[in-house]
């Protein structure tokens, strides 16, 4: 008679892979990486492993909401969880949490390579989200993506700061519980901003100062978002343009298109828009709608036409604005 043998499942660690070749942990990978390879790290709470990367056109591959990176208190290079230097790299799926370093300027990915894309992921309680420097010719491109600010309000710092590069581009990103910095602040040369959420809603406990700032001026297309400030903001101002221009100057053309957002102020006062003087700045703001106190802009020369009174949403939109994006 022949027994019965159970079936017992086998257990694998996770583990992060190139091809058929598997490592204990992503930094391991990435030091193995070649340009071109395709990076899948497995979905598992990794807790300390920071890395620096070098290789280009890589693509990192993890599965959205189980694939979490906490810096556990570590940095690579004393910046952030991930230094990429290598150009086009390509991240999907990978939350981040808690990027920290003694100066306080910790992030997520600091960018020092070429181009970036990050899609669906998620940035939890860093220093700052994407941090990138001077790279003129660099696109970075952000969507479906949510970046939620540091706790400590001691020490303020970006949801995302970009430097210095040709573009930046932002779809279906919700930015919000700001503390102390700005939701979005880009010196990019060209911002294509486009359906996203920057928030600090009531109940969130978000205290941004700016929830949108472009400093160095440059080109600016705003369209189809929503922007939230709570009522505790440490800047009442919504949106600025313009505010570092005479120290740091974006070489121009200079412009900016503000079409069909929605700005919702539960400040007592403030400013919807602040544009500083820009010499030769082309502009126009059509079809928003501006909810709450403050006027509606700050500026010399501008075109403005088409936006909607809150009386005319009707009740369930005003209800729910805060939310469209």
């Amino acid at each position: 008679m022949l027994g019965c043998v159970a079936s017992i499942p086998l257990q694998l660690e996770a583990a992060t892979c190139i091809e058929q070749t598997c490592y204990p942990t992503p930094s391991a990978a990435f030091k193995a990486a070649k340009r071109g390879d395709t990076v899948r790290i497995d979905a598992q709470d990794i807790h300390g492993d920071v890395a620096v990367i070098t290789a280009s056109h890589l693509r990192i591959i993890g599965t959205p909401g189980k694939t979490r990176l906490f810096a556990a208190g570590k940095s690579a290079e004393g910046k952030g969880i991930w230094v990429i230097k290598g150009s086009n790299t390509s991240i999907e799926g990978i939350e981040f949490h808690q990027a920290e370093v003694p100066f306080h300027n910790a992030a997520a990915i600091r960018l020092e390579g070429g181009h970036l894309r990050v899609h669906r992921c998620r940035f939890i309680h860093n220093r700052t989200s994407i941090m990138a420097g001077k790279m003129p010719s660099a696109v970075v491109s952000i969507t479906d993506t949510e970046i939620e600010g540091h706790p400590d309000t001691s020490r303020f710092s970006h949801n995302l700061y970009i430097g210095e590069i040709g573009r930046l581009i932002m779809r279906g990103v919700w930015s919000h519980k700001g503390n102390g910095g700005h939701l979005l602040k880009s010196r990019a040369l060209f911002n294509d901003i486009q359906g996203n959420r920057f928030s600090d809603a009531p109940g969130e406990g978000g205290v941004s100062s700016y929830e949108v700032e472009f400093p160095s001026a440059g080109r600016v297309l705003f369209a189809g978002n929503v922007v939230e400030q709570s009522a505790q903001s440490a800047n009442q101002i919504m949106l600025r343009y313009g505010a570092e221009f005479e120290r740091t100057p974006n070489p121009g053309p200079h412009s900016i298109r503000i079409l069909q957002n929605t700005f919702i102020n539960h400040a007592s006062g403030g400013l919807m828009l602040k544009f500083d003087p820009v010499p030769k700045l082309s502009s126009e703001i059509q079809a928003n709608v501006f909810l709450g106190a403050g006027m509606e802009n700050k500026m010399g020369n501008f075109r403005s036409a088409g936006h909607r009174p809150p009386e005319s949403l009707p009740a369930a939109e005003r209800a729910y604005a805060q939310f469209r994006y």
